[in-house]
């Protein structure tokens, strides 16, 4: 998540117009650095922000905060959310 926060950085820095490096350098928790080339960032940041904007989109917007949230198995428009099953997330909302 932390470089998908960088990546979305990077991407408005290029909205922008502005300069910036090819690469970015998060600061982990022991204190060493972890460097990788924004190149190899932005597919997966572009892929999930446009799965996000399909999310939003699929959303019931007119039933405002009343909606229900969606769920696991939601067959509205193209998305047809499922779980992964790999992730921490998908083991929390499996259990519930």
């Amino acid at each position: 998540t932390a470089l998908m926060q960088l990546a979305a950085y990077a991407d408005q820095l290029d909205r922008l117009g502005a300069p910036r490096s090819g690469r970015v350098e998060l600061l982990l928790g022991d204190g060493t650095t972890s460097t990788h080339a924004v190149s190899d960032l932005m597919p997966v940041f572009r892929l999930r922000r446009q799965r996000l904007r399909a999310l939003i989109a699929d959303r019931d917007i007119a039933a405002g905060v009343d909606a229900a949230p969606i769920g696991w198995g939601d067959d509205r428009g193209e998305l047809r959310i499922v779980a992964c099953g790999r992730c921490a997330t998908c083991d929390a909302e499996v259990v519930a």
